[in-house]
């Protein structure tokens, strides 16, 4: 959530709504394509977003959020007036781990348990310090996640992609910023300190193709050609 600010929950009559401004590009000064999120599911629809992990879309008429992991995709949808054309849809990707998600629809469930008025808007800001004390106290496995190779030939080929790897390993695009996103996903999903998580990792063509537990899915390089700097993304 790093690149949202002026973040807010409100609990209203019958939804739950994420208010936010998207922060510009840091580099550009430029909006990625859209500037404020306003997403309303309903209270059935809130769970369901913060209990389920991978691949779950949800509607609210003028916006959609796709899920995927910890990943969500915001995107505008304005219904076209001509009978052909093209249409350019604005959007934003916002990390929110499922860890917060879950906290979220937990104080959710409590400001509707405990409301005298059901018509009764809660609000809930969620400041930089908060989500900070979250990450302490929800979203750090104490386990250990670790990828694990499934044959040599892939270890090979892991060691040349990351050697071609130009880019900053924090950088979202990079392969290290990838498959350590996987492993903090395994990771997280562990209680104890003795627990381990592996993500199997396997080549694929010119990517690699990994299986961690109840997710599976590719990890593509979209950039072509000798010199072109390398792009990564994570697909399941």
């Amino acid at each position: 959530m790093n690149n949202l600010e002026n973040i807010r929950l409100v609990v209203k009559s019958n939804t739950i709504a994420l208010e936010a401004q998207v922060k510009p590009d840091p580099v550009t000064s430029e909006w990625p394509g859209v500037k404020r999120i306003s997403f309303y599911w309903t209270h059935e629809e809130f769970v369901e977003f913060a209990e389920h992990h991978y691949d779950r879309t949800f509607n609210d008429l003028r916006h959609k959020v796709n899920v995927c992991g910890d990943r969500c995709l915001f995107y505008d949808l304005d219904l076209p007036l001509n009978v052909t054309g093209k249409i350019e849809v604005p959007y934003v990707s916002v990390r929110i781990p499922q860890f917060v998600r879950k906290v979220l629809n937990a104080w959710a469930r409590k400001v509707i348990a405990k409301r005298e008025d059901e018509n009764e808007w809660v609000e809930l800001e969620i400041s930089p310090e908060r989500a900070a004390r979250w990450l302490r106290l929800y979203g750090e496995g104490k386990g250990i996640g670790k990828v694990r190779f499934t044959s040599p030939e892939c270890r090979a080929f892991f060691a040349e992609c990351i050697r071609k790897d130009t880019r900053n390993p924090k950088d979202v695009d990079s392969l290290r910023s990838n498959v350590q996103r996987l492993v903090t996903i395994v990771r997280n999903r562990t209680s104890r300190f003795w627990e381990r998580r592996e993500v199997k990792l396997s080549k694929d063509w010119d990517g690699f193709f990994f299986v961690v537990p109840g997710m599976h899915g590719g990890l593509v390089n979209h950039a072509h050609g000798e010199d072109a700097v390398p792009s990564w993304a994570t697909h399941t």
